[in-house]
C-alpha cells in the first residue's frame, strides 16, 4: 500500500496554500452579480459626471450688475419715449400748419364771396344814379325824386345785410354808441342827457358798432 506522502497527487493537493481555500470559500458565500446590473451600475456611475457637468448652473446677479442692467434699459425706454414724442409734436405742428393754411384761404375766399354778393346787389342802384344825372338838367324834380328813391333803395339794400342806424332824436345818451359833438342847454328835465340831433348817424353791422354816431346832447340849467 503507497503511503500518501509518497504518492506525488497526494503531495500536489497537501502543498494548495491555505490562503487560497480561505478565498474560495469567500467567492462561494457571497452572492453573484449578475452581467447585467454590473452594465448597469457602470451606466450610472459614467451618468452622474456628465449630468452633473451638463447641468447648466444658475447665473448668479449681483445687485451692482444689476442696477447697471435696470438704469441701462430704463434709460433706453426714456430715450424710446422722447423720440415718439418729438415725432408726434413734429407732426403736429405739420398738420397744424397745414389747417392754418387751409382756413387763412377759406377766410380769404368766404370775405371775397361775400364782397362780390354786397356789390353784385348795389349795381342796381349805381345804375340807377346813372339815369338819373342823364337827366338832372332838365327836369329838376324828377331828379330830386330819383335821388330820394335810389337813397332808400341803397339803405334797403344794406339793411338786409345786417346794417342799421344806432341814432334817433329823443335816445339817452349813451356813450358807447354816441359820440356827443355839442351839449345844449334844456330847461326841460325830460331833455336832461337826450339826443337832440344827429350830427352824423352811425351803424351798426349785425350787432357790431361799426361807426358811433356824432350826436348833439341836451343838459339841463342848473337853478341857482
Amino acid at each position: 500500500m503507497t503511503r500518501l506522502d509518497q504518492d506525488p497527487r497526494a503531495r500536489e493537493v497537501i502543498e494548495v496554500p491555505v490562503d487560497f481555500v480561505e478565498e474560495e470559500v469567500q467567492k462561494e458565500e457571497r452572492p453573484s452579480v449578475t452581467p447585467d446590473l454590473e452594465e448597469n451600475a457602470a451606466d450610472e456611475q459614467t451618468a452622474r459626471p456628465q449630468d452633473a457637468e451638463g447641468e447648466e448652473q444658475p447665473t448668479v446677479e449681483t445687485p451692482e450688475t444689476g442696477g447697471r442692467a435696470e438704469a441701462a434699459e430704463e434709460q433706453e425706454g426714456e430715450e424710446t419715449r422722447v423720440k415718439e414724442l418729438e415725432d408726434r409734436l413734429l407732426r403736429l405742428m405739420a398738420e397744424f400748419d397745414n389747417f392754418r393754411r387751409r382756413t387763412r384761404e377759406q377766410q380769404t375766399q368766404v370775405a371775397v364771396e361775400s364782397k362780390a354778393e354786397l356789390i353784385k346787389k348795389l349795381l342796381p342802384v349805381i345804375d340807377d344814379f346813372g339815369h338819373m344825372m342823364e337827366h338832372a338838367g332838365s327836369e329838376p324834380d324828377a331828379v330830386a325824386e330819383g335821388a330820394r328813391l335810389i337813397f332808400k333803395k341803397l339803405v334797403d339794400i344794406l339793411t338786409s345785410e345786417g346794417l342799421e342806424p344806432i341814432a334817433s332824436v329823443g335816445d339817452a345818451f349813451d356813450p358807447e354808441l354816441h359820440e356827443a359833438v355839442a351839449v345844449q342847454p334844456v330847461d326841460d328835465p325830460e331833455q336832461d342827457h337826450r339826443v337832440l340831433a344827429v350830427a352824423k348817424q352811425g351803424y351798426r353791422f349785425k350787432g357790431r358798432v361799426i361807426r358811433p354816431a356824432q350826436v348833439v346832447v341836451g343838459q339841463l340849467h342848473s337853478q341857482e
